[in-house]
């Protein structure tokens, strides 16, 4: 039995782009957090868009345009931004359809469902600003 939660790079670079943003007051620039996070700049532009569409990141035009959080970042919760970039967490199902020997009995799928629900309700429990104190 394997199971792995895995954050894709875009789940991965939305969370990174949310703290950085979470640590700043007012718009930030997402070229200099990009080269502040040593991340692809229009990977990140991508991602941010997304989160825009989502009302979780506001943006303003201008010298002193760019992003920020669109409410205070202990309200906004990791699943919510893990549900806009990587879509709704899902059990995968059972990979030996056809060569399980269970006789119909099989729980596999039972409990990586159980485990993915589990995921989801941890994941609904913190915020971006618990990630933000997590690194300090």
């Amino acid at each position: 039995f394997e199971m792995s939660l895995k954050l894709s790079k875009k789940g991965d670079y939305g969370l990174l782009l949310m703290t950085a943003l979470a640590r700043r007051t007012g718009f930030a620039s997402l070229k200099e957090v990009a080269q502040q996070k040593k991340l692809p700049y229009k990977f990140v532009s991508q991602v941010a868009g997304e989160l825009k569409a989502a009302g979780i990141l506001v943006s303003k035009e201008g010298v002193t345009g760019g992003y920020r959080l669109a409410k205070d970042s202990k309200k906004i919760l990791v699943s919510e931004v893990l549900d806009v970039l990587e879509g709704p967490m899902e059990a995968s199902g059972c990979e030996r359809e056809h060569e399980c020997d269970c006789g119909g009995a099989c729980v596999h799928e039972t409990v990586e469902e159980k485990m993915t629900q589990g995921a989801s309700r941890a994941l609904a429990m913190f915020t971006v600003a618990d990630l933000v104190a997590d690194q300090e």
